[in-house]
């Protein structure tokens, strides 16, 4: 598990602690069906979050959703990590924070703002501070607020006689503070998986006759890919694959389904599309070559980027 800043989000008096989603880009880009997508990532987040526990509550702030736990959940590491895999890899989300949430008024924020660098500064030598506001009816502007953030930490810095200097370009720590009905203030934005929520764009057929240990990992590559795009799979020809490869295929994916189980069927729908995990039409079908989607015939770069974040989530313990 990588370092992530949960570690140091200890219970601060006056301010309450929260789970900060943000959603795909994808996502954003969307139109007048833009609702429809949102609400199923909504759906999708809830119902892998009551896998591991009852205790939270969700709720959707401007282009965000925040996730808020009791105190004993916060104390609970396990389960934070837990909660950090599991949100980290639900299809629709780009990145996760832990912030905290605090009133509008500045004086609050800058409180927050240096207490997270007082608990950081020792592992570094730059920082910057870096403001966003939607609600802009706030009577600061967002350079107004880096500078009086900045200021109270250069203070403190001056005051202890710290080696750390202000970098605009490449800090060792950024401190973010956006601004919406709320303020929040965090230090890290931990990615996670993209894409489109799952079952979003339908369902399709997923062909496990030619997996062998062989090719497990490009089969797991190619559903990794085409659950990715909002697709929900349906696994056809099982009965042909090797039992212990087969629950090897089922393990490795099983992070990016949650709640769901894998569904296996043993017939052909016209109206499905079909996913090959090979990069060649097979030779002996009697379906139309439309029917077919290749996810690996792709760049290699960015196939290899792809396997990178997919084996990063997998591998999250």
């Amino acid at each position: 598990m990588r370092n992530n800043s949960y570690n140091i989000l200890d219970d601060v008096k006056g301010f309450e602690r929260v789970l900060l989603i943000s959603y795909s880009p994808e996502i954003s880009l969307k139109g007048k069906n833009r609702g429809d997508f949102v609400s199923m990532l909504k759906h999708n987040i809830i119902s892998r979050l009551k896998t591991v526990t009852e205790e939270f509550k969700l709720v959707r702030n401007s282009s965000r959703f925040l996730v808020y736990l009791n105190n004993e959940s916060w104390e609970n590491k396990n389960l934070i990590k837990k909660i950090v895999k599991i949100i980290r890899s639900t299809f629709g989300v780009s990145s996760l924070s832990f912030a905290y949430q605090s009133s509008l008024n500045i004086e609050d924020v800058k409180k927050i703002s240096l207490h997270l660098f007082s608990l950081s500064y020792s592992n570094m030598s730059s920082f910057k501070v870096s403001a966003s506001r939607s609600n802009k009816d706030y009577y600061l502007k967002s350079p107004q607020i880096n500078e009086a953030v900045a200021s109270t930490i250069l203070n403190f810095i001056n005051e202890k006689k710290l080696p750390v200097k202000v970098n605009l370009k490449h800090p060792d720590l950024t401190i973010y503070v956006e601004v919406s009905d709320s303020a929040f203030v965090f230090i890290e934005k931990i990615p996670s998986v993209g894409g489109l929520p799952l079952a979003i764009q339908g369902e399709v057929l997923f062909d496990l006759k030619d997996l062998k240990e062989q090719t497990l990992e490009d089969f797991i590559l190619s559903a990794f890919l085409t659950l990715r795009r909002g697709i929900k799979p349906l696994f056809i020809n099982s009965s042909e694959v090797n039992a212990e490869v087969l629950n090897e295929f089922i393990r490795e994916i099983s992070i990016f389904l949650l709640p769901n189980k894998i569904e296996f069927v043993d017939s052909y729908n016209g109206s499905h599309f079909v996913v090959e995990s090979i990069m060649a039409f097979p030779k002996d079908s009697s379906l139309s070559p439309s029917k077919f989607i290749f996810p690996l015939l792709s760049d290699e770069s960015f196939l290899n980027k792809e396997r990178g974040i997919m084996k990063e989530l997998i591998s999250d313990d």
